[in-house]
């Protein structure tokens, strides 16, 4: 999944005014995926936590397994699922514009170009 995330953090936040903290569960099972994809996903979501507490701040990268059966709210399908959480103290989202999040290179910002 994500071998170092330690590593990826330190690089990527490296010398801005961010505390991180981990939450890493362990013995979590091995995902298969393409390689790289889940460092790009951590990747971006970390410089936006950066871009978002220009002054500093915290973040918290935790991880944890999930089970899901069928009385689950979630809309996936039964099975075990790692969940992976990236959450910092920045502003956030305007509640009006949380539904384009997902939308192809939409941004927030005047000089981004969304992912």
């Amino acid at each position: 999944m994500l071998s170092n995330p330690q590593k990826l953090a330190g690089m990527v936040l490296y010398n801005k005014n961010i505390k991180i903290e981990y939450q890493l569960a362990q013995s979590l099972p091995p995902v298969k995926m393409p390689d790289g994809t889940v460092s790009q996903i951590v990747t971006n979501l970390l410089i936006n936590a950066a871009q978002a507490m220009e002054n500093g701040g915290k973040v918290i990268i935790s991880t944890s397994l999930v089970e899901v059966d069928q009385n689950s709210e979630l809309s996936l399908m039964i099975g075990r699922y790692i969940q992976l959480n990236i959450i910092d103290n920045g502003p956030g989202i305007p509640a009006n514009e949380l539904d384009k999040i997902f939308l192809p290179y939409y941004t927030t910002k005047e000089t981004g170009t969304g992912l």
